[in-house]
């Protein structure tokens, strides 16, 4: 691995971190610490595999389409099994990660929701409302109480802020990465739509693509980062947060599952055109 990617893959780290490192701030003390280290595990383990799938895997399946859009032009030798082979693993290496980051997804919802379930917003209020009282009773001006009360209540993160902006950009240099090898790749549906016998779904495959790496980038470089403004025990605020994260999620899964199946038709696909070609047929039959 070159020295270069090893440093943008280690200020990923950091930039991950930092704000994970914020969202465990916010739910410590409301739940058991198991609780808290799954829900990060899981957000990490989503992050790495999506780099994964952009920053690896699809410039695989472009090329590899590729060879597919040949074959069915009748460029390929027949039963030349090399041309189909390369297909045939980056499709069972995609189908492989994407169930994985439909799994994550699953935990991920059961754990927020569990963490949800667990806010107790009225302590937060009898905080706050404690704070406000004690600053009256100091004689401090009643206007003034509310923003005081938010500012004692606040976590301070150990960061200070040019880390935190730091961290924020390098987690858009790395979603900006993943946006120019998608770019790179060219486009699917130009591919599929010269083969009209191929399902309709599978000229889609980008929009869905570019959906699912907005999802992720929003849920990463916007809903999380916004812990970063929950003062400490202001569970209003942190259960808002949640229920965003939450939608960011299932949203998340939906398109996951859309993406599921294009990369199982085109796996059907790829089977069927080697099947028809290993007994000397160029032109794949619809189903």
């Amino acid at each position: 691995m070159a020295v270069g990617q090893q440093g943008q893959e280690s200020g990923d780290t950091y930039g991950l971190e930092l704000v994970l490192e914020r969202l465990q701030r916010c739910l410590q003390g409301r739940l058991p610490r198991t609780e808290i280290e799954l829900l990060l595990v899981c957000l990490r383990q989503v992050f790495e595999n999506t780099d994964i799938l952009y920053g690896l895997l699809l410039a695989d399946l472009y090329y590899d389409v590729n060879q597919l859009a040949n074959a069915l032009s009748g460029c390929a030798t027949d039963g030349d099994d090399s041309v189909y082979v390369g297909l045939k693993i980056v499709l069972q290496d995609i189908e492989a990660l994407l169930e994985r980051l439909a799994e994550l997804a699953q935990l991920l919802l059961g754990s927020l929701q569990r963490v949800f379930c667990a806010l107790d917003r009225s302590c937060s209020l009898y905080g706050a409302n404690r704070v406000k009282r004690r600053l009256r009773q100091e004689g401090e001006d009643e206007e003034k109480t509310d923003i005081l009360a938010a500012l004692e209540l606040a976590y301070i993160p150990d960061s200070t802020y040019y880390q935190w902006m730091q961290a924020l950009r390098l987690l858009t240099t790395r979603f900006q990465y993943w946006q120019q090898c998608k770019q790179a790749c060219g486009s699917f549906s130009i591919v599929f739509a010269s083969k009209p016998l191929l399902h309709p779904l599978l000229t889609s495959i980008d929009i869905t693509l570019n959906q699912l790496r907005e999802t992720i980038q929003t849920l990463f470089g916007t809903v999380l980062p916004e812990f970063h403004t929950v003062p400490r025990g202001d569970d209003a605020s942190l259960a808002l947060h949640l229920l965003n994260l939450m939608q960011y999620v299932d949203l998340l899964l939906h398109q996951l599952n859309r993406l599921r199946e294009a990369m199982q038709l085109m796996a059907d696909q790829y089977t069927r055109l080697h099947n028809d070609l290993n007994r000397g047929n160029t032109v794949l039959t619809k189903p």
